[in-house]
């Protein structure tokens, strides 16, 4: 392992430390520090060896002085070192907010600020009956009611630290795994990856939802699943893979990722009769660097999700995204009365979606025809795989915007 590797992998056990005394004052402060300081010794290291680097100046311009020079997080991050070394620990402080959500967009929360346990439960209950009085039932029905914790500093008010601490880590990591590229090689496999990281960020905040639908309280959990080494695929979507692979070509971009995954898509379900959802999201490389899927239970757990996904795509850096699944088409009625999950039922759809940073978009959309006891097949929808019909979908609002900043110069909402 390289000496900026070996520095990096430290690096990983502090932001897991900040993530675990995240409700310890001290140890955060501590945790934190320590975390700041190692960080700046990342590229030092690197520094300190450029003479062993062929074409380091370069290199080093490209991947590193210029994508950081406006970045305002990689600065505060810097500017702190220099404050805790020199001048003391940085000026912390934590708040407990409640959020009413009710929509895919960040903007249209209600947000209550609280201090004390007695003040939460008092501005829980006004906050849902606020919802159940104003909110037309068809949207209250969906509506969740959002308890986070938050630390930030005062030299950056808009940042969450902890998202702080991953996006930081985050670009590192690219600067080593860049640097490994760079000389030959690739970054050394036990150190940690930071696509886990938002998740864990939010267990260790205990983020909490309160579903308005029955007044239950949930947590955002994920399960990671090791890939099956004797899974082979059939021999027949084997086939499907090799021909869409040679048709183009080794092409890395997003027109050729999302022509693949629609050829994908549609074969899996033909052979299979269904497709379960799966997001991919892919990094400037169009490489894929998390893949996920997923199980709604309501809207509200859709609405939970895709912010979700939104965070992990500021904190990845990522170029774009493709989603596939299948989705039932309703029909809709004025003044929002009636619960999503009631409306009546007109049809089915396997869709893939795809979204990128430069602000390409497409998505093919197929009916899933279904006759008697035959497996289901499926038939294009025109009308629904028009490029311009992504920015409809308002799911992927939260995705769209994550892509779309040019650089994480604020924090957008936590």
């Amino acid at each position: 392992m390289r000496p900026w590797e070996r520095r990096l992998g430290d690096l990983a056990h502090l932001v897991t430390s900040c993530h675990a005394t995240y409700f310890d004052p001290d140890l955060f402060r501590m945790n934190i520090n320590q975390f700041l300081q190692t960080a700046r010794t990342v590229t030092f290291l690197i520094q300190k060896r450029k003479a062993e680097i062929v074409g380091f100046n370069e290199w080093y311009a490209e991947s590193v002085r210029r994508p950081w020079a406006d970045d305002i997080l990689m600065r505060w991050a810097i500017e702190s070192r220099n404050t805790i070394e020199k001048e003391g620990d940085l000026e912390l402080h934590s708040t407990l907010s409640l959020s009413l959500v009710f929509s895919y967009f960040e903007e249209e929360d209600l947000q209550v600020d609280v201090g004390c346990d007695l003040l939460l439960h008092a501005n829980l209950k006004r906050l849902i009956r606020f919802a159940q009085k104003n909110l037309p039932s068809g949207i209250s029905d969906a509506a969740v009611v959002k308890i986070e914790r938050r630390w930030i500093a005062a030299s950056l008010p808009e940042w969450e630290l902890l998202r702080a601490v991953n996006y930081i880590y985050a670009k590192l990591f690219e600067c080593c795994d860049s640097l490994a590229h760079h000389l030959g090689s690739t970054i050394d496999l036990s150190i940690r990856k930071p696509e886990p990281l938002e998740l864990q960020r939010e267990q260790a905040r205990q983020v909490e939802y309160i579903k308005l639908n029955g007044l239950e309280h949930f947590h955002l959990g994920q399960e990671r699943l090791k890939r099956d080494e004797n899974f082979v695929p059939p021999g027949e979507l084997l086939q499907h893979i090799e021909a869409s692979q040679q048709s183009l070509g080794g092409q890395r971009d997003f027109l050729s990722a999302f022509s693949m995954l629609v050829d994908m898509a549609a074969a899996t379900f033909n052979h299979y009769g269904n497709h379960i959802p799966i997001l991919h999201v892919f990094d400037h490389n169009w490489r894929p660097i998390l893949i996920l899927s997923t199980n709604f239970d309501d809207q509200a757990d859709k609405y939970i999700f895709w912010r979700h996904v939104g965070d992990r795509i500021r904190n990845l850096r990522a170029a774009g995204v493709i989603w596939i699944g299948e989705s039932w088409v309703r029909r809709l009625e004025a003044g929002h009365r009636t619960p999503t999950r009631n409306l009546p039922i007109i049809g089915e759809h396997l869709q893939i979606v795809g979204a990128s940073g430069e602000g390409l978009e497409k998505r093919m959309a197929f009916r899933i025809i279904r006759e008697g006891d035959a497996q289901p097949r499926l038939e294009l929808d025109e009308s629904e795989s028009e490029n311009g019909r992504v920015a409809e979908m308002n799911f992927l609002r939260p995705v769209m915007t994550a892509l779309r900043a040019p650089l994480l110069h604020r924090d957008e909402g936590s």
